[in-house]
């Protein structure tokens, strides 16, 4: 996918895919989900605080987390139908058969569509418009309800500009009852949901785990 990314990388259970560059940056950053830029921190930071809060002292080495985004750096099709984007898909799929990855989060709907169709047990395909946020929202609950770390699971999240309508938000992704304690909160939610399936399966998941220092 991206050339850039490490064996550790590939190999790591959490993998994060993006949508696209921003266009008018596309020149300036350094690679998906670029820490310099904002969108990163719309995203996705609030939700590893809220995962890293749940399993302290227990930490999630963040160093090697597999990060790119569905569109190729400059391509702006969106359409399933475009042989760059279906190569594109080729690509992650055949990632996704080589490293097994346990936890694919999806920033969008577009992005996780892609990661749905690079798949193959992912049935049956949808068009991006299909997955309003409430639909997102019940395909995250399902895809924590199946997990096991021996196998793939996408998850869906939210894309930055349904993110930044953080009421909406929050009404339509989290469910009324909520029981992690996170009502109204999308992204704390999120991060905690996350956190009880990889403290769930803590054993299987060594590779994640850093260990806070006693001093």
């Amino acid at each position: 996918m991206e050339e850039s990314l490490t064996k550790e990388q590939k190999e790591f259970p959490i993998w994060l895919v993006g949508d696209s560059y921003p266009n008018a940056f596309v020149g300036v950053l350094d690679g998906p989900l670029d820490p310099r830029h904002p969108t990163r921190h719309t995203i996705w930071t609030p939700i590893w605080d809220a995962l890293q809060e749940s399993v302290y002292p227990r930490r999630v080495d963040g160093e090697h987390l597999f990060i790119c985004n569905a569109a190729k750096k400059g391509e702006l099709s969106k359409d399933f139908n475009d042989v760059v984007v279906r190569d594109r898909i080729a690509v992650f799929s055949n990632l996704l058969k080589e490293h097994n990855p346990p936890m694919v989060l999806c920033f969008g709907a577009w992005a996780y569509e892609f990661a749905r169709r690079a798949d193959d047990s992912s049935t049956p395909k949808h068009s991006t418009k299909y997955w309003s946020v409430p639909k997102l929202g019940d395909a995250f609950r399902e895809s924590c309800e199946r997990f096991q770390p021996n196998r793939i699971t996408i998850f869906p999240l939210l894309h930055q500009t349904v993110a930044l309508q953080w009421e909406k938000a929050n009404v339509r992704f989290v469910p009324e009852n909520s029981s992690n304690g996170s009502r109204n909160n999308y992204f704390k939610y999120a991060g905690r949901e996350l956190a009880k399936l990889l403290e769930t399966h803590a054993d299987f998941l060594k590779v994640i785990w850093l260990r806070a220092q006693q001093t």
